[in-house]
């Protein structure tokens, strides 16, 4: 988890996922690693979702663990474009 957790990290402070801000002046909040399961923040734009897209597979090549994608979800907010929803 660590790894997958400096990933985001790292991409975040890249400028490459924009994260989430809970108040004007905290920090953005890229992701939230539980036990078995991931929350990942980014914005609804092509450049982000590929981000997102991409860090897992750094992480499963790194580690030879695989995400089950059977067992994910992906959640766009009311507001997001339907064309950026499915890149």
């Amino acid at each position: 988890a660590e790894g997958l957790s400096s990933l985001f990290n790292q991409a975040l402070k890249n400028k490459r996922i924009s994260g989430l801000k809970l108040a004007r002046n905290a920090p953005s909040l890229s992701h939230l690693l539980f036990a078995g399961d991931s929350l990942i923040f980014c914005k609804a734009n092509v450049g982000e979702i590929k981000e997102i897209k991409r860090i897992p597979k750094v992480y499963e090549t790194a580690l030879g663990q695989q995400i089950n994608l059977e067992k994910s979800t992906a959640l766009f907010s009311k507001n997001t474009d339907r064309q950026e929803s499915k890149t």
